[in-house]
Order: C-alpha cells, then sequence, then structure tokens
C-alpha cells in the first residue's frame, strides 16, 4: 500500500482561508454586513484576503527552495 505525501501546512491554511473568504463575501449573509453604513468594508476584506494569499504563497516559496 502506498503512504499518502505528507501534506503541508501552507496548503491546510490556504485552504481554510479560502473557505473563510467565500462564506464571508460570497453567501447571500454577506448582505446584513455590507449594508451598511461602513461600505468599503467589503473591499477591505477582500484586500486583507490577496493579502494573505500572498504571504501564504511566499512564505510557501521560502520553505521550498
Amino acid at each position: 500500500m502506498a503512504l499518502l505525501p505528507e501534506r503541508n501546512r501552507t496548503s491546510d491554511l490556504a485552504l481554510l482561508l479560502f473557505a473563510v473568504g467565500a462564506l464571508a463575501l460570497v453567501s447571500p449573509a454577506r448582505n446584513l454586513w455590507a449594508a451598511g453604513r461602513f461600505w468599503l468594508l467589503p473591499f477591505l476584506l477582500w484586500l486583507a484576503l490577496i493579502v494573505a494569499a500572498a504571504w501564504i504563497g511566499r512564505r510557501r516559496r521560502s520553505r521550498d527552495a
């Protein structure tokens, strides 16, 4: 029986980041918190997700090298 390759923690972190982002920014529940007075909040959350994904990718590349 072949052994499964060891999973990298950065892959788990990236998957968790994607799941939280999808839940917060794509679900219909987004309308509840995005309809308030602070209209910039969804854009700031997208920016935070993009920065976090870039950080995870950079961290992963540095470990591979």
